[in-house]
């Protein structure tokens, strides 16, 4: 099944390494705005200047503990004004 989500706004927690890391790419590729969450700031802005190097829009990046509930309306309530 073929989806199109160019004019899409994808939300990656885990977003610094691993799996979310690649997940970030490769929508990124399809088209997609990322606001990636992580609590790893650092490695997080590496990921978005990876998926920047390759020619695509660099994501928004947002310092997140995905635990903490006030955190993550934070970060929802940044994606939704910046993207």
């Amino acid at each position: 099944m073929n989806i199109d989500i160019s004019k899409k706004v994808v939300v990656i927690t885990g977003a610094a390494k691993g799996i979310g890391s690649v997940l970030a790419k490769r929508f990124a590729q399809e088209g997609a705005k990322l606001s990636l969450f992580d609590i790893d700031l650092k490695k997080q802005k590496a990921t978005a200047n990876s998926i920047s190097k390759l020619g695509l829009k660099e994501p928004l990046t947002i310092k997140c503990d995905v635990s903490m509930e006030k955190q993550v309306k934070n970060a929802i309530d940044k994606t939704q004004c910046d993207t």
